[in-house]
């Protein structure tokens, strides 16, 4: 999951990241919640090295306040 402000742009933000790392987004929600935005990105990676360098490289996006990594294993 991402927490991150409702700040404008912060979805543009996020995807721009992501789509740096060359990889395909599978989903993505966003919901605004208690004045904050919550939502998830769904992505597929070629190792766990690739996802913890984005997963990173995220947290690193102004306003951004946490991202986790969740695993479908």
């Amino acid at each position: 999951p991402i927490l991150s402000s409702p700040k404008i742009g912060i979805t543009n933000h996020i995807t721009q990241v992501i789509l740096k790392f060359d990889v395909n987004i599978r989903g993505i929600t966003l919901n605004a919640k208690d004045g904050m935005f919550e939502g998830a990105v769904v992505v597929y990676v070629k190792n766990v090295e690739a996802i913890n360098r984005l997963v990173e490289k995220i947290k690193k996006v102004e306003g951004v306040f946490s991202v986790e990594r969740l695993s479908n294993n």
